[in-house]
């Protein structure tokens, strides 16, 4: 009374058990998330270059001094091209910077010598000019 051994055979189609082979990927363009973003047609943007030594200087003055400077900046540098802007309250206002902190800006920014007040009126808007560090 012996047993008998019985072993089944397993056939196995091997290119069933393959792996499959993905189609090749196209050189694709990376992820947007990558790339800094783009500005669209009429959209104001920020203009550059920006001295490294300038914004430091700004940066490191009390309250929204940096908001104010930013600003100055970008007026001298899109608008008018030009070292000497005159200071659009509207768009400090943008910025949330109230009208007093506005002047007190212009005060630090002036005594840390990196703007200049050229014209100063009452009812106008004031005139600045934009100094290098350099300069102070």
């Amino acid at each position: 009374m012996g047993e008998q051994n019985t072993a089944e055979v397993v056939v196995v189609d091997l290119d069933q058990a393959r792996l499959q082979r993905r189609p090749a990927k196209k050189n694709k363009k990376r992820s947007s998330s990558r790339k800094l973003p783009q500005t669209m047609p009429g959209e104001r943007y920020f203009g550059g270059p920006l001295p490294f030594p300038w914004w430091a200087a700004a940066s490191n003055l009390p309250g929204r001094t940096l908001h104010v400077a930013l600003a100055i900046w970008h007026l001298a540098t899109l608008r008018q091209r030009s070292a000497v802007v005159r200071i659009r309250p509207s768009l400090i206002r943008e910025l949330g910077v109230k009208r007093n902190a506005m002047y007190r800006a212009i005060q630090n920014l002036q005594e840390a010598g990196l703007i200049e007040v050229v014209d100063r009126a009452r009812g106008r808007s004031m005139t600045v000019r934009v100094r290098t560090v350099d300069d102070a």
